[in-house]
């Protein structure tokens, strides 16, 4: 297995490489990579991500018996409670009403439906966040 998962880790990486760099520099990702974003706008980031964090991860746990899915539904790797942790440090409990975008909320529910598609998508989603 150690193989698979390797070359699979590989693969993604090289794959998805120019789309990472790209990402890397536009919209708040670059700002925040520059230091140069608003404490604002990186707590309204760290809020929309947060549901697609938690769907995520807890479809990772309940899918951690699929072989494929057992190599990335790791603790170590979940950042739902990291998040929250943060936006408590920087808003108190006043953060759970910040909005959370439409966006997000799809895109956590493209997360959701993946599993029914099978273990491969669902470890792409996990890959990509």
């Amino acid at each position: 297995m150690p193989d698979r998962v390797t070359g699979l880790a590989l693969a993604l990486r090289e794959g998805t490489r120019t789309l990472h760099g790209r990402a890397e520099r536009s919209g708040i990702v670059r700002e925040i990579v520059l230091g140069r974003v608003y404490e604002d706008a990186y707590v309204l980031y760290l809020r929309n991500l947060l549901p697609v964090y938690q769907e995520m991860e807890h479809i990772l746990k309940s899918q951690r018996g699929l072989p494929l899915i057992s190599t990335v539904a790791r603790p170590p790797i979940y950042r739902a409670a990291a998040i929250e942790a943060d936006l408590e440090a920087l808003r108190g409990s006043a953060w759970s009403s910040l909005p959370v975008l439409r966006s997000s909320e799809r895109y956590a529910e493209c997360i959701a439906k993946s599993v029914r598609n099978g273990a491969a998508r669902l470890l792409a989603h996990a890959y990509v966040r």
